[in-house]
């Protein structure tokens, strides 16, 4: 017969750590595990008429980016040129996972990597979470925390205006 011997609990970060990369976002009971941030490496907003995203290193190793992509309405005259962009709030969130050694952006700018979408609910565990460590950050662009932040307790609606006549 076999002899059972106890097995020591595993922590959350170590045993995202041992998973492969496409389980790292693998649903567990229905949800996604969400990352322990361990440092920002920047914020951004994008061109594209305000999509806001977070880049930071998990505690497993893995870099991670929380992307809040826009919901744009393109509006045209007649001979087909556009005329105006109008923002309609945000998409659901995205969490997009990579090894360190992978390239950080895609080829249209967006980031890189295997992506899920996650709850609202999510997202602000992950900004939360990054709160603290904005305070030692040095870059100009700490109020796209706060957007993000804003645009959760708005349910995905944006936190500023962002129609624009071109």
């Amino acid at each position: 017969m076999f002899k059972r011997t106890a097995v020591p609990p595993v922590g959350p970060s170590e045993h995202q750590a041992r998973q492969p990369l496409n389980m790292a976002l693998g649903p567990r009971e229905g949800r996604i595990v969400i990352p322990i941030v361990k440092e920002i490496r920047w914020l951004m907003i994008f061109r594209d008429g305000g999509s806001m995203e977070i880049d930071f290193r998990g505690t497993d190793g893995m870099e991670y980016s929380l992307l809040f992509g826009i919901k744009r309405v393109d509006e045209y005259d007649e001979t087909g040129r556009r005329t105006s962009v109008r923002s309609n709030g945000y998409r659901k969130p995205v969490l997009y996972v990579r090894e360190p050694t992978e390239e950080s952006r895609g080829e249209n700018g967006f980031p890189s990597g295997s992506k899920s979408e996650i709850e609202w609910s999510d997202a602000d565990a992950l900004l939360r979470q990054l709160e603290p460590l904005l305070e030692a950050f040095n870059s100009e662009y700490k109020w796209v925390h706060r957007a993000m932040s804003k645009t959760i307790a708005l349910d995905g609606r944006s936190p500023f205006p962002l129609e624009k006549e071109l």
